[in-house]
């Protein structure tokens, strides 16, 4: 405010001001009540009566043809008036990078898993066609050829991994919702905001444990037939 105003009637001529720029819909002045309300979830009560807070003005602008940052600057100036234009561009680039980091990380993390549970895989594959020795050569005897033995043993090991995906998608689910429930909004939500249709991507696990089992043990059962040959 100037020396001849007070603070809401400077906030209540910034409104003004702003809604009469093109490109905004509507500007309101907001209140100390509601700027508390703010920040009382991050300071708590006993300190938000002696902070001093800026005066806010709540800016929608037009979505079919929106004011910039500079243009609401601009016209603020003009007024005489001593605010700042904020349009969240100063954090947004940061969360978007912090983001993609964090997507890249989850999805090294999926091939690093994947990979495990292949290496798993085979290496049970080749246990079990060590200790299924004599079955094997017994089918083969019979006529049986390498990819119908190499069926049977990705048929086993696909079934026991698409078990264990759908054990371990439904603990997560369980996990992920108890979360989701004893959150609220001063707890874990607002951090990590899970909504339970978040859980449906859970569904993927057992058919990707399933596929993952599958192309391992088919490919470890028919090397190892191929160099038993």
């Amino acid at each position: 405010p100037r020396v001849d105003e007070t603070g809401p009637t400077a906030a209540a001529r910034a409104a003004e001001t702003l809604a009469g720029v093109k490109g905004v819909a509507e500007a309101e002045a907001m209140d100390r009540k509601a700027a508390e309300s703010l920040l009382r979830p991050w300071v708590g009560e006993a300190a938000l009566p002696d902070l001093p807070l800026p005066y806010l003005v709540t800016v929608r602008l037009d979505p079919q043809a929106p004011a910039s940052a500079p243009t609401l600057s601009r016209a603020l100036a003009e007024a005489g008036l001593d605010a700042t234009v904020d349009d969240h561009s100063l954090w947004r680039g940061e969360v978007e990078r912090s983001a993609g980091v964090i997507t890249a990380l989850a999805g090294a993390a999926f091939l690093l898993i994947a990979a495990a549970t292949a290496a798993v895989i085979a290496y049970a594959t080749r246990a079990g066609m060590a200790a299924q020795a004599g079955v094997i050569e017994t089918l083969s005897l019979n006529g049986a050829s390498d990819f119908y033995v190499a069926g049977l043993f990705q048929r086993r090991f696909g079934g026991l991994a698409a078990k264990a995906g759908a054990l371990g998608a439904g603990i997560a689910a369980l996990l992920l919702a108890l979360l989701r429930l004893v959150g609220g909004e001063g707890g874990l939500t607002p951090a990590l905001p899970l909504a339970f249709s978040d859980l449906a991507i859970l569904i993927a696990c057992p058919v990707l444990a399933f596929g993952v089992a599958l192309l391992a043990a088919r490919f470890t059962a028919l090397a190892k037939l191929g160099a038993r040959g």
